[in-house]
């Protein structure tokens, strides 16, 4: 079992929260221990394969939120050989954000809810306006700590969305990545997937492979990642509880 205490959560979401990962070897008592009571927002990821533990959260108050997909694929140019890949690929172009400037803009998209079917967004107790303060708020961090490069996406000469990426080794990890709301349902759904694989082509030392995590509840995503034949890692059931937490006291 891991637990994590998301301190950096608590400015995004209003509420102290934790996540916990559970596997078949993990006990109740464990988990008793864990002290997720102790936090207003607690969620615990459960792998394919641990169908115990559904049961157990359902009886403390638990609700399934979402299942977490975790895929990968070796970055190589036969990508360009698809034919939804190849129709965009020579048109796409990307532009390291370096200014305050630069980020504000995606963070404005970011407020007009380019992201709305992730759990955050679809909890009743947060939802779109939480959410998108969640991501720019993740999105204002990693740019201050440069702990991840951020690019504009370009189609051609219109600015069609975002890429946050980090590289440990030969591994690229697609970290956020999204369309402007502009952009969506318009048929370029593929640019979210592929432009990390065709940025990574286009580095100077090619790195081999790139990491990302959906959520399922984006269906036209999903679909997208299977279209350019991502492996599937791992699969994780996301399990959500909302706790009360006793008011502050004032002092006398």
């Amino acid at each position: 079992m891991k637990t994590t205490d998301c301190f950096w959560e608590k400015p995004n979401l209003g509420v102290s929260a934790v996540e916990i990962t559970l596997g078949n070897d993990d006990t109740a008592e464990q988990f008793a221990a864990s002290g997720y009571e102790n936090y207003g927002y607690a969620v615990v990821k459960v792998p394919v394969g641990c169908p115990a533990w559904h049961g157990f959260l359902a009886q403390r108050g638990f609700v399934f939120a979402e299942c977490q997909c975790l895929l990968s694929k070796q970055i190589d140019a036969d990508v360009l050989a698809l034919p939804k890949v190849a129709a965009v690929a020579g048109d796409i172009r990307f532009a390291l954000v370096r200014t305050q400037s630069q980020l504000n803009h995606i963070k404005e998209q970011v407020a007009k809810g380019m992201f709305s079917t992730d759990r955050i967004a679809l909890d009743p107790h947060f939802g779109l306006e939480v959410a998108a303060r969640r991501y720019a708020n993740w999105l204002q961090t990693d740019f201050d700590a440069a702990r991840s490069q951020i690019h504009e996406v370009w189609l051609g000469l219109q600015h069609v969305g975002f890429m946050m990426t980090k590289t440990q080794g030969e591994v690229l990890h697609n970290v956020l990545n999204g369309l402007y709301p502009s952009c969506q349902r318009q048929g370029l759904g593929i640019i979210t997937a592929a432009a990390p694989l065709l940025y990574g082509l286009r580095c100077a030392t090619p790195p081999r492979f790139e990491a990302t995590a959906i959520s399922m509840n984006n269906m036209p995503v999903v679909r997208h990642y299977n279209y350019l034949n991502f492996t599937i890692d791992t699969l994780l059931y996301v399990f959500v509880k909302h706790q009360p937490q006793p008011s502050p006291q004032r002092a006398r």
